[in-house]
C-alpha cells in the first residue's frame, strides 16, 4: 500500500513540475509608426552614386525580387526618384503528421524606395 501511495505522490509531483517549466510568452517589440500605428521598418543608406543610377538599381531590384513586378509596383516616378508598391505573402502553419500545411494568414505590406544624390531610403 505504501508503494502505491508513493507511486501516486511521485507521479503527481513529476507531472506538476513539468508544467511549471514553461515560460510565459513574451510579445516581441516591433517598430511602430506613431501616426499610422503600423509596423514600420525604415533605413537610410549613404551610397556614393547619383539619383538616376540609384533609381535604376532600385527598379532592377524590384524586377529581380518579385515574380510579378508590374503587379506590385504602384508608383514609379523616375523624376522624383521614387518607387513604391504593395504585396502580400501567405503565412503557413507547420505541416501536420500527413505533411499538409494550412494557411495561418496573409501579411500585406507596402514597400517604398526613395532615391536622392548619394542616399537611398527604404521603408
Amino acid at each position: 500500500m505504501k508503494n502505491i501511495i508513493l507511486l501516486f505522490v511521485s507521479a503527481f509531483l513529476f507531472t506538476h513540475s513539468g508544467f511549471s517549466q514553461k515560460e510565459d510568452y513574451k510579445e516581441p517589440t516591433l517598430p511602430m509608426d506613431q501616426e499610422t500605428k503600423l509596423i514600420t521598418y525604415s533605413k537610410v543608406f549613404d551610397i556614393t552614386a547619383n539619383k538616376d543610377s540609384l533609381y535604376k538599381k532600385g527598379k532592377k531590384w524590384f524586377y529581380a525580387f518579385y515574380k510579378n513586378p508590374t503587379g506590385v509596383i504602384k508608383e514609379d516616378d523616375a523624376s522624383n526618384g521614387k518607387i513604391s508598391g504593395k504585396h502580400q505573402v501567405k503565412v503557413l502553419n507547420p505541416a501536420d503528421k500527413k505533411g499538409i500545411q494550412t494557411m495561418r494568414g496573409i501579411v500585406k505590406y507596402k514597400v517604398t524606395a526613395q532615391f536622392k544624390e548619394n542616399k537611398a531610403r527604404i521603408v
